[in-house]
């Protein structure tokens, strides 16, 4: 068996934050783009990117405000509720998320939108079935 590079362990363990989120999804397999888990890596982004991907497929498109969808992702990624409304305030600020005040709502960018955003060039992604990574 080869060893993994240090790169490669950091990827695994940025998909392992993933699935963390994920685990209260009903999806039997999650989609995470690879210039995200390098742009997580590149730019120390980890907790960010976690929170983002815990939102998008706990509430797939939007959350309603009222319901604190802060303390499930920070349940769901076992981080304090602090580091997830620190992680809303970078993704809105990139425009991976909305806020909606006037309706109470947060809405969650389509990874495709991210891909636009950051303009990354490929449309690659890593697709892993929950077993896969905690096993």
């Amino acid at each position: 068996m080869m060893k993994k590079s240090e790169k490669e362990i950091k990827i695994d363990r940025l998909v392992e934050h993933a699935f963390r989120a994920y685990e209260g999804s009903r999806e039997l397999y999650i989609k995470m783009p690879i210039e995200m888990a390098q742009y997580a890596l590149t730019q120390h982004k980890i907790r960010e990117v976690q929170s983002y991907l815990a939102g998008h497929f706990i509430y797939p498109g939007k959350a309603p405000i009222c319901n604190k969808p802060v303390i499930k992702i920070s349940k769901l990624c076992k981080t304090s509720v602090s580091t997830v409304y620190r992680a809303l305030k970078w993704l809105r600020e990139r425009n991976w998320i909305g806020k909606d005040d006037r309706n109470g709502w947060y809405f969650f960018r389509a990874l495709n939108r991210i891909h636009d955003i950051e303009k990354w060039m490929f449309s690659r992604a890593v697709i892993t079935k929950k077993k896969m990574c905690l096993t």
